[in-house]
């Protein structure tokens, strides 16, 4: 399949990949093998094109060569295409012929002529008609230049595309992280106060506890009345501590996942900016400094809300442990009740 037509931007497929150092060496040798060659180039943002021949007797014989940007995941490549030329020459007018369609699908041919010194080829137009490609006079160390240049030039258009689509996943991030520390932050702030269960929860579970600790040293002569009567306590107790648990764990609900929820974006808020610094320090500057109210906001919230959340949890923690203790204990004083 043969390339597309040629604009000014000389979109190609189809074409051998090489390297800047590859591209140089062929261009070297090129420019050796017609020393004296007339030259024209003419760049775009994502390619150049270059023609050299040499006229003898109104013969011209020569080579065009395109090198385009190719962009890749893992940077820039460049693609190289070549095609000799033949053709003639009257005045100001050439009549060139391409081995390859180095300008176009099917476009084998092409008019051109001089103009103040640039070199005009007329090609087929999509819109009809034709349309005419401007090449100036070069050198090849001038080529060779441009190469370098529009290799460069794409490589930094692409690290800037790759940055912006890196700095709006990152703002996206931040605005989803500041809108659930909002939600989160209001919640902990408004939050009842959940140490009074704490403490009866864990005013039970001692005294639990306690009953526990007395079922080992019981006296053998009366160990399974004193059994009966401790573990007919100890079910009362076991009973108002689950109730204390239940209270202690609803009022802990929605304080502990708001809590854990402000922490955690918190976290991601501080991920976000300093990966945000990396690619756009502008932006993460502004992102820092447009929600640093609600940053200071959300850290006084979470050192409000920290010891009671965490001695609600020890305390439902200690309090599950006791009963399962106490439970083992009865158990293990094998003693079977009438």
């Amino acid at each position: 399949m043969p390339p597309p037509r040629l604009g000014f931007c000389f979109t190609l497929i189809r074409m051998r990949r090489l390297t800047c150092a590859a591209t140089f060496a062929l261009l070297m040798g090129t420019a050796a093998a017609q020393s004296g060659a007339q030259v024209f180039s003419a760049a775009s943002s994502t390619s150049i094109i270059l023609f050299q021949w040499t006229v003898a007797g109104g013969q011209l014989k020569g080579t065009a060569q395109v090198v385009s940007v190719a962009p890749t995941t893992s940077g820039i490549n460049l693609l190289v295409t070549n095609s000799g030329i033949t053709g003639t020459r009257a005045g100001s007018d050439y009549a060139l012929t391409f081995d390859k369609p180095i300008l176009g699908a099917g476009i084998s041919s092409a008019p051109a002529r001089l103009n103040q010194g640039n070199l005009l080829v007329s090609i087929p137009s999509e819109a009809g008609g034709l349309t005419d490609i401007t090449l100036k006079p070069s050198t090849l160390p001038k080529f060779n230049a441009a190469v370098v240049k529009l290799k460069t030039d794409a490589q930094a258009s692409q690290q800037k595309q790759q940055n912006s689509a890196i700095t709006n996943k990152l703002n996206g991030q931040i605005v989803a992280s500041v809108s659930q520390l909002l939600q989160y932050t209001k919640v902990l702030e408004s939050a009842p106060n959940i140490a009074l269960d704490t403490i009866n929860l864990a005013a039970l579970s001692a005294g639990l506890d306690a009953q526990t600790r007395q079922i080992p040293v019981l006296d053998a002569a009366d160990r399974c009345a004193d059994l009966k009567a401790l573990e007919e306590l100890g079910v009362t107790q076991s009973t108002q501590i689950q109730i204390a648990v239940g209270r202690s764990s609803d009022s802990l609900g929605s304080v502990g996942t708001a809590y854990d929820a402000v922490n955690d974006n918190l976290d991601f808020f501080d991920m976000s900016v300093k990966s945000l610094q990396q690619v756009a320090p502008a932006a993460a500057k502004k992102a820092t400094a447009d929600n640093a109210q609600l940053i200071t906001r959300a850290k006084a919230a979470v050192s409000r809300s920290m010891p009671q959340v965490l001695a609600a949890r020890a305390a439902v923690d200690l309090s599950a442990a006791r009963l399962q203790a106490f439970n083992n204990a009865v158990g293990d004083a094998r003693c079977q009740f009438p």
